[in-house]
């Protein structure tokens, strides 16, 4: 099954930012999934690799400011 291509092959950083959350979630559809790999494929990992780092950040500061805001 081929798929169609558009212009929007290539994600723009709001779109691979959404994907990253979707697939932190695992909620991730699959044209998502199938426009990510192509870009992946044509570019390299190495984006989604330093949004998902930054991500994680977010995730553990959030998560420890949360509790300091429940314990004080």
């Amino acid at each position: 099954m081929a798929s169609k291509k558009t212009k929007q092959d290539k994600p723009n950083l709001m779109q691979m930012i959404f994907s990253m959350i979707a697939a932190f979630c695992g909620i991730q559809s699959n044209q998502n999934h199938d426009r990510d790999n192509d870009h992946i494929d044509k570019v390299g990992f190495m984006p989604y690799i330093i949004i998902g780092i930054v991500m994680t950040f977010v995730l553990i500061l959030a998560l420890y400011l949360t509790v300091q805001l429940i314990l004080t």
